[in-house]
């Protein structure tokens, strides 16, 4: 009979990436960033998409970024932005930077709250990244929107 090793439990990443499924999940929770443009795929569950473009470690980085960098989005918007979400963002004029940044300083996650506000304080003021230029939540009866971090129900 063969002895198997000890499992190893400890999650492995390579970089400094904060790996944090609590954060994903509650991510997961909200309608996509695109739910405006009425292209969303509404029949399947909303993904949690990672920002390659915009997280400091970026594409080549040998391994997965942050889960500091991470959006909602379903399944039809995740495959456009697909390593093209600085350009991708552009394109449909979210400001993902900014959607970000207040995704993680209101995330439950302590240590990704921590990780934005070390980011935005490593790289300087910037307006992207302030509320105020956020879009505020659309009128009432167009349903909750992620920007206002209103979660689906």
């Amino acid at each position: 009979m063969t002895i198997l090793p000890p499992r190893n439990f400890a999650k492995k990443r390579r970089g400094n990436g904060i790996d944090s499924p609590q954060h994903r999940t509650w991510i997961k929770t909200f309608l996509c960033v695109a739910w405006e443009r009425g292209e969303c795929d509404e029949f399947h569950k909303i993904e949690c998409a990672h920002a390659k473009d915009i997280a400091p470690e970026g594409h080549g980085s040998g391994g997965k970024v942050s889960d500091l960098f991470t959006f909602p989005v379903c399944r039809t918007h995740h495959r456009a932005s697909e390593k093209r979400e600085r350009a991708w963002s552009a394109e449909t004029g979210i400001d993902l930077e900014a959607l970000i940044i207040e995704f993680g300083s209101k995330s439950p996650d302590k240590a990704i709250r921590e990780a934005a506000r070390l980011y935005i304080t490593n790289r300087g003021p910037s307006p992207q990244v302030t509320t105020a230029t956020v879009p505020r939540s659309p009128p009432s009866d167009a349903g909750p929107s992620p920007l206002s971090l209103q979660r689906q129900e």
